[in-house]
């Protein structure tokens, strides 16, 4: 198994193990790339959950600025994966 669906299948896990979790934390999601990051962003919101995540990375998707909640930079939420969103996370 790939260490991006390592970490898919353990989400999964923890969802079904949690059914009320409403986020989970994830390291080294610079293992997936750009597609495969946005499908997963897709599962996620799908699954109501949320992400606090880590990725090492030079690309766009890492350049994602906070602010009160909101993503502080519309342009730059733009070429992230859906992961991100304009409300936050």
């Amino acid at each position: 198994m790939s260490s991006s669906d390592q970490l898919r299948v353990a989400v999964a896990i923890v969802r079904q193990l949690r059914p009320d979790c409403q986020f989970v934390l994830l390291d080294k999601t610079e293992q997936m790339d750009l597609d495969t990051l946005t499908n997963f962003g897709q599962w996620l919101e799908a699954e109501g959950l949320q992400v606090i995540a880590t990725r090492v990375s030079m690309g766009g998707e890492c350049s994602i600025i906070i602010e009160d909640g909101l993503v502080a930079n519309s342009s730059l939420a733009t070429t992230a994966p859906s992961l991100f969103n304009q409300e936050g996370f």
